[in-house]
This record gives C-alpha cells, structure tokens and sequence, in this order.
C-alpha cells in the first residue's frame, strides 16, 4: 500500500507540476513573444520563439491528461517495422 500512495503522490505531483508551468507559461508567450506587431527577422525570431512554447505546452497538456510516463496500456498504435 506504501508503494501505490507513493506512486499516487507521483502522479499528483507530476500533473500538478505541468498544470502550474502551463498557468505561467500561456501568459508569458503572450506577453513576451508579440511577434504580430514587429517586422522582419525580429518577427520572426520572436514567432520561432512563440511556436516553440506552444510546443512545450502541447507537451505540458499531454502530462496533464495522460501523466508523465503514460498508461500501461497505451491508446497509441506501436509500430511494427518490417
């Protein structure tokens, strides 16, 4: 019972981890990375910068919804090569 209360203070822990980063890091790239207002390569510097947090985030909301190391019984296909 020890080893399934750790694994559920894991699994708490995690989720709650990646809900705090997404509540810090939505207003951020907001803020920060205004690439809609700016011209040339500063545009798209700040667009490359913007697209690779809103990456990070879907990364984020996948931990939130699935836990960081996934289900055991993955909802995902595997690949089968060859």
């Amino acid at each position: 019972t020890l080893d399934r209360f750790q694994s559920l203070c894991e699994r708490i822990r995690e989720r709650l981890g990646a809900t705090l980063l997404i509540l810090f890091l939505i207003p951020q790239t907001i803020i920060i990375h205004q690439f809609w207002f700016l011209e040339g390569a500063m545009r798209e510097v700040q667009m490359a910068l913007f697209l690779k947090n809103f990456a990070i985030l879907g990364g984020l909301f996948f931990i939130v919804l699935h836990g960081a190391q996934g289900n055991e019984k993955s909802s995902f296909p595997s690949l089968k090569l060859g």
